[in-house]
């Protein structure tokens, strides 16, 4: 009966504010002041922490970690009590030297879970090996074989990216895991030109990708075996100029480039040009349709000859007409002009030794446009546009 009055009393004084609720009981937890990878054994974890129990104080309860590697269930590895509730230290060997993976490692006191942490050991690959042709005919492909020190444990792998220099930026041009059991991977590219490249590295699990590092770096060469035309115009109009580039050997090549063009039955050497990094360039200004051909003599080696190939030449101003018309009718003049696209062109007609205007007309940014003219007699016209002047034709009156 006295119990339960004393109690009833209790609950009064505690609706109405006059004594305060006990305090809920917290969780012991764990001060957590380091968790990382070992000096001079990143495999093992080096953990700083101490325990505390639900008030904050320090205490000497036990600290038992346990370890989840690679996503596999939580074992125990390690029991510490702290001394006089102090921080304690301690390494906890977690992975094989050269056994790369991924760490769960868990802090529990007194049964509840105070602290967690993640240690990933990733050992650096040792200088990866390089090796391959990577000289190769123009056309073909290269292959490289790489090879890596470590393997990764279960669950994940590791891909090797072949990356090239493109204007100061990696490219990856190709990416293959590596062979697990040879710690290899071969890896195609066909180059165009010299190109600086390298392998890079990651290693992939099944939510993470990891970059590793990557190899040293080194060139992928392309090769001529013979004297070869790689860049040439198919035309070139009045008063401008094309580029023609020959190349033989590789970019170490040196010697001679000469550009031949055909006159008549023989050929006649415009000029020649230095063969620098295997590679000569001519800058041609053709004023008929002309076939060229390039013969190279690569220090210490025999000359060499091109095939032989045709520019064709397009005059600034071009004019058509029809071959008769009948007379005091008009003729329609298409006209093409490549140079100006702009302002106004003239239709001139012969007369004796002279030229008169006969009609002024827009010209068209097209660069095609057309002039009408009523002919009276056989004449023969011509077309002004800018500085350039066209070829005359004739049209006659029926």
């Amino acid at each position: 009966m006295v119990k339960r009055v004393i109690a009833a009393a209790a609950a009064a004084l505690l609706a109405v504010g006059l004594i305060a609720a006990p305090a809920a009981a917290a969780d012991p937890y764990i001060e957590l002041a380091f968790c990382g990878p070992a000096g001079g054994a990143p495999w093992n974890a080096f953990i700083i922490a101490g325990a505390r129990n639900a008030e904050g104080a320090p205490t000497n309860a036990a600290v038992n970690i346990r370890v989840a590697k690679n996503g596999e269930a939580l074992t125990l590895v390690a029991t510490t009590t702290p001394v006089d509730g102090a921080m304690f230290s301690r390494t906890v060997p977690i992975f094989a030297p050269g056994e790369p993976g991924e760490a769960r490692i868990v802090l529990q006191v007194s049964g509840f879970t105070a602290a967690e942490c993640t240690l990933v050991y990733d050992p650096l690959l040792e200088t990866p090996g390089v090796s391959g042709v990577t000289t190769v005919n123009v056309g073909k492909t290269s292959t490289v074989l790489t090879t890596v020190s470590a393997y990764p444990a279960a669950s994940t792998y590791i891909t090797a990216s072949l990356q090239v220099d493109r204007s100061g930026a990696w490219t990856t041009v190709e990416t293959v895991p590596v062979i697990e059991g040879r710690n290899l991977a071969l890896l195609q590219y066909e180059p165009t030109r010299k190109e600086d490249a390298r392998i890079a590295y990651h290693r992939v699990g099944p939510h993470f990708t990891r970059f590793l590092g990557v190899s040293h770096t080194f060139s992928f060469d392309v090769r001529y075996p013979s004297a070869t035309v790689t860049s040439k115009p198919a035309s070139v109009v009045q008063s401008k100029s094309g580029a023609v580039t020959v190349r033989y050997g590789t970019s170490t090549t040196s010697g001679v480039a000469v550009l031949q063009r055909k006159q008549g039955s023989t050929w006649v050497n415009p000029g020649d040009a230095p063969l620098a990094d295997g590679a000569a360039t001519f800058s041609i200004k053709p004023t008929a349709t002309t076939t060229y051909r390039a013969v190279v003599t690569a220090t210490g080696e025999p000359a060499k000859t091109s095939p032989t190939f045709t520019v064709t030449y397009l005059p600034a101003v071009a004019v058509k007409a029809p071959a008769s018309v009948k007379k005091n009718a008009n003729a329609t003049f298409t006209v093409t002009h490549r140079v100006t696209k702009s302002g106004k062109g003239t239709l001139q007609v012969k007369s004796g030794a002279t030229w008169k205007n006969v009609k002024t007309f827009t010209l068209k940014a097209s660069g095609t446009s057309t002039v009408s003219a009523k002919v009276a007699k056989t004449g023969t016209y011509r077309v002004k546009a800018g500085s350039h002047t066209s070829a005359a034709v004739t049209v006659k009156t029926k």
